[in-house]
């Protein structure tokens, strides 16, 4: 492993010297930069829990219809299959005649 990185090292180093100056920049590092100043203020904690709040209800309130519909189809379903097996006889007698020792 150790061969094939040096190997795969140098066929890059002699690629990229065989390079146009235009393709070098392509794989040159950005000049430095300085990042802009920060000027927007961050919002508060309570801020944030009323907005989190906020867009809860509106997802809540926009989603209602398709929960019912979904409870709906899942207490239907064990209606109906409830329905369709009927009432099981119990297979074990609920007074055993067991003597305490």
């Amino acid at each position: 492993a150790k061969m094939a990185r040096q190997q795969l090292a140098r066929a890059w180093t002699e690629h990229f010297a065989a390079l146009s100056r235009f393709d070098k920049e392509q794989f040159l590092p950005p000049k430095r930069f300085c990042l802009p100043p920060n000027s927007r203020k961050r919002p508060g904690i309570l801020r944030q829990i009323a907005v989190q709040t906020r867009r809860s209800f509106l997802i809540i309130r926009r989603n209602w219809i398709i929960k019912f519909i979904d409870t709906l189809l899942i207490v239907g379903a064990v209606a109906l299959i409830s329905e369709l097996e009927g009432i099981y006889d119990i297979t074990k007698d609920v007074n055993p005649m067991v003597p305490y020792e």
